[in-house]
């Protein structure tokens, strides 16, 4: 049916599907999976944008990138330019959450040509939709003691060191009594600028809250929390406090760069994101050196390297990187009481304003001590 020229045909095909297997170690993408975590659904679009790296003398350039079929809700847009070694290029990927609820994982292939071959590299975007609420009771679908809420936790994403932010929690009492509120222990970060002092039943209060990055005095992912204090007798292992959480992503405050300096920015490589050690036995150390370099135009500050957990540590060799510049971060796994697959990640946050941070990954298989 096919005849010899579409066999061959299907023969080249075939070959370049086989080089988007075996040809990754020519780019290096930022991610190959984005989580967008919690989206609402009737809170308008998403994106995210992929980085991609030329790590060879060829020539690259995205041909085109596309979803599955059955995918219309995802819209992408990518540099045209050809790039360079060292240079990278864009790829944003905007999600439209309408009409979508729960868990999704949204895989699209990004076709990019280098040197005479054609690369495929299959992407996701994943997360969890939640539904727009139409009653009171899924409105305020969170409950500790007698009050409910409709979130008791602020994500902040991409905050300057120096940005204040406000926002509000707001609760409702299903208490068959008044339910006092005062303000509890608070962190150097936060500060409880208006509350609501008593809520009856079945009525709403509110309380509005400011976080302050500068005050944290960290990088990089953070959380914090703080405590009002009630009158509300269960649970009675709380002692009527209502806890609320704050996360946060702090960086450089890149918004007030010009043309000229992002043009000459520094820029984080990292060719080997994930070391996989095989397998140990618990109670093993476990030793790696990442090497990270800069490929920007100008000094690249590494302003923190923090592990997952303190079964982990890391060392890094340098702090400033002129261009062209390489350096070690030098890790240890503790395995004492682990066993089975696990993993640990390493975050570094640096003055990159295209990747202000990027996570490697240690993983492998902890055999049990006999």
């Amino acid at each position: 049916m096919w005849g010899k020229k579409g066999v061959l045909v299907l023969c080249c095909l075939f070959a370049t599907a086989v080089l988007a297997q075996n040809g990754d170690e020519r780019l290096k993408f930022s991610e190959k999976s984005h989580e967008f975590h919690n989206v609402k659904e009737g809170g308008g679009t998403v994106s995210h944008t992929f980085l991609i790296t030329n790590l060879v003398e060829e020539t690259a350039c995205i041909l085109r990138c596309e979803p599955d079929p059955q995918w219309n809700n995802i819209r992408l847009e990518w540099d045209t330019a050809r790039f360079q070694k060292h240079e990278r290029i864009r790829l944003k990927a905007t999600l439209n959450p309408i009409d979508m609820r729960g868990n999704f994982q949204i895989p699209f292939n990004c076709i990019i040509r280098i040197g005479k071959d054609s690369l495929i590299t299959r992407l996701y975007l994943k997360g969890y939709v939640c539904p727009t609420p139409t009653t009171k009771e899924e409105l305020y679908s969170l409950q500790e003691g007698h009050l409910k809420y409709i979130r008791n936790t602020a994500s902040f994403a991409c905050m300057e060191q120096k940005t204040v932010v406000r926002d509000t929690f707001r609760f409702y009492n299903v208490w068959d009594s008044v339910m006092t509120f005062k303000v509890g222990k608070l962190p150097a970060s936060i500060r409880i600028e208006q509350l609501t002092p008593e809520v009856g039943p079945e009525e709403e209060g509110f309380v509005v809250f400011s976080f302050s990055a500068e005050a944290m005095n960290d990088w990089g992912h953070v959380f914090d929390r703080f405590t009002l204090l009630t009158n509300d007798p269960i649970p009675a292992s709380h002692a009527g406090k209502k806890t609320f959480y704050v996360t946060a992503e702090i960086y450089d405050d890149f918004s007030h760069w010009s043309a000229e300096q992002l043009k000459n920015a520094p820029h984080l490589l990292v060719e080997e994101q994930t070391f996989d050690f095989g397998s140990c036995i618990s109670g093993e150390e476990v030793r790696h050196d990442f090497k990270i370099s800069n490929i920007g135009k100008s000094n690249l500050i590494i302003r923190k390297v923090k592990t997952s957990c303190g079964c982990t540590t890391s060392k890094l060799e340098k702090e400033t990187l002129a261009p062209g510049e390489s350096t070690m971060i030098k890790t240890v796994f503790r395995t004492a009481h682990k066993k089975g697959r696990d993993s640990k990640e390493i975050s570094i946050i640096c003055n990159d304003p295209d990747q202000p941070q990027t996570t490697l990954i240690i993983t492998g298989n902890i055999q049990e001590a006999k």
